[in-house]
């Protein structure tokens, strides 16, 4: 039986099936070569030089929205962490290395019925037991007996010192995760705190992924050498915890009444400006060390680091010789001059180069109304 059909020519019919598949390769080849005249033509004569700036630009532009994104959401992690050491009953072990000495401490948080404590407890030489609460701050020195009531209102945590809004310190800081890790056996996210200018120090904390408490805070300086260290060797979260009572059953007490808070304007000195993200929290007019003379201070913050200015009427009057000092105690670096017969001191926990471009925009007053040199009655 025979089969009816077609016969086929095997080379025509193969050279049929390749001519569109060459039709296609000398499109391709056509769009390339248009492609590069195209290229020269928008970018003469360097075209793939400026080609690879345009791709570096969009590039940047690109790592700059995934900062910004990953600022916004390690932010809101620092808002929770915020909340949760105000809010939650904790309590655990602690070591803080501060101004060259490690110390371990007891540290409790108490959260019942709107009142808020802490509590630091020192294990070792010397002792000490504090607790602060929204209106004062308590210290008792058991090997003297002496208990030391500051009735000046503070919000500052033992801990470390945050902003009240997050989004504000954006503008002069960064906020980028680290790879987690682990603390006192509890997983950890890591938010490093970069600082935008050289005006203030890095800040690293450790946060607990499961309830938003700091297990660990590390403050260091320009050069990446730690300042100041704290971690949790163990920490627990409980129902409650009670309000704790310091024992005033001694007679050596000593107040630290609340201060009026005064107008700027009061100041016997002006400050022309100050770095960027700095704001003015507070002035005041108040005595020290038993001294007759008033001293004004004006206190800034930037949110994580606080600046004071202190000036006073110099011993030495006009006759002295102007002299200007550094020093740093810790973290803590201290800037001292004169002002014709005012000693000027600025102190904080950033950079020299900030106590010296505030101390270089601190004038006195040109006229000092004699409401400045009157003694104020501070309750």
């Amino acid at each position: 039986m025979h089969e009816t059909g077609h016969s086929i020519d095997l080379p025509s019919y193969y050279f049929s099936q390749l001519k569109p598949l060459q039709l296609l390769l000398t499109f391709l080849m056509n769009f390339k070569q248009a492609g590069l005249v195209m290229v020269k033509a928008l970018f003469p004569p360097h075209g793939y030089r400026l080609l690879g700036l345009c791709l570096l630009a969009i590039s940047s532009f690109s790592a700059a929205q995934n900062l910004q994104q990953q600022s916004q959401n390690a932010q809101q992690v620092l808002q929770q962490m915020s909340q949760a050491m105000r809010s939650l009953n904790y309590r655990g072990t602690l070591a803080l290395f501060r101004n060259g000495h490690l110390s371990t401490m007891q540290f409790y948080h108490a959260a019942n019925g709107g009142e808020e404590q802490e509590r630091l407890l020192a294990l070792n030489t010397p002792l000490m037991e504090a607790i602060r609460t929204p209106s004062l701050v308590k210290c008792y020195y058991p090997d003297s007996k002496k208990i030391v009531i500051d009735h000046r209102p503070s919000r500052r945590s033992f801990l470390m010192d945050l902003p009240d809004n997050f989004a504000e310190a954006l503008h002069v800081y960064d906020f980028v995760f680290a790879e987690p890790e682990v603390v006192a056996r509890l997983p950890a996210l890591v938010v490093n705190i970069k600082p935008k200018d050289d005006f203030r120090y890095a800040r690293k904390i450790w946060i607990s992924k499961d309830y938003y408490l700091p297990l660990r805070f590390e403050l260091t300086d320009d050069f990446g050498v730690m300042l100041e260290q704290l971690v949790f060797t163990e920490l627990h979260v409980v129902n409650s915890l009670p309000i704790i009572q310091i024992p005033l059953e001694t007679k050596q007490i000593q107040h630290i009444h609340r201060l009026n808070f005064l107008d700027f304007d009061q100041a016997i000195f002006i400050l022309k400006q100050m770095p960027k993200g700095f704001k003015k929290v507070s002035f005041t007019k108040q005595h020290f060390h038993g001294s007759d003379k008033l001293i004004d201070h004006l206190l800034l913050s930037d949110g994580f680091a606080s600046v004071s200015i202190y000036l006073e009427e110099s011993e030495k009057g006009d006759g002295g010789t102007p002299s200007v000092e550094h020093q740093a105690i810790g973290a803590v670096n201290i800037y001292t001059n004169r002002l014709k017969n005012y000693q000027l001191t600025v102190m904080g926990e950033v950079p020299v180069k900030t106590l010296e471009n505030i101390a270089a925009n601190i004038q006195l007053r040109e006229q000092i109304g004699d409401s400045a040199n009157t003694e104020m009655n501070i309750p």
